[in-house]
């Protein structure tokens, strides 16, 4: 069955929004941040609602975002990095999308968040550290979950966003706006 989606997964800070509304450009798709849509629908930052609700909470609202989102066609969608933690949210995204899992080293991933301060799993406390062992710990859920794995070390986004649609392209799995 062909899909009409691309959903970006992987580890926070790895570029999903930034490859995403590019990828989008490319292809004429609307670009959808489920993060964004979260923020917007809770009237707060995602860091406030981990604050605040916790992240049971947190899931479940991300859970009826992706629902929503995931009934669109011909988008490109960024989900948030710990969206792999939950199994329902990876098969609504599976049914309509090609999932894109893009992949950095601990040091690349360390390198483009090291002095972001929203998040909220990283707040005061060794980088470094954390960013391995999340990523130990999640690294096989990502590459079980993906149609396609995408590589981030040491690229530009051009070259990044080049190799998705080629990768798509030759799936023969999506199906393209004509």
């Amino acid at each position: 069955m062909k899909k009409s989606n691309i959903a970006l997964i992987g580890f926070m800070g790895c570029g999903k929004t930034t490859i995403g509304k590019n990828l989008a450009i490319l292809l004429t798709y609307p670009f959808i941040d489920s993060d964004k849509e979260i923020e917007k629908q809770e009237g707060k930052s995602i860091s406030a609602i981990f604050a605040h609700a916790g992240e049971s909470y947190f899931r479940k609202v991300e859970k009826r975002i992706i629902e929503k989102i995931a009934k669109g066609q011909h988008q490109v969608i960024a989900t948030g990095g710990g969206i792999i933690k939950s199994k329902d949210n990876i098969c609504i995204l599976q049914s309509t999308s090609i999932l894109v899992y893009l992949r950095g080293s601990p040091e690349q991933i360390y390198k483009n968040i090291k002095d972001d301060k929203t998040r909220p799993l990283l707040q005061g406390k060794n980088k470094q550290q954390i960013i391995n062992e999340m990523l130990e710990e999640r690294e096989h859920l990502y590459k079980e979950a993906a149609d396609l794995v995408i590589s981030i070390n040491n690229r530009s986004i051009k070259e990044i966003v080049d190799d998705i649609y080629d990768q798509i392209a030759s799936l023969n799995r999506i199906e393209f706006i004509d």
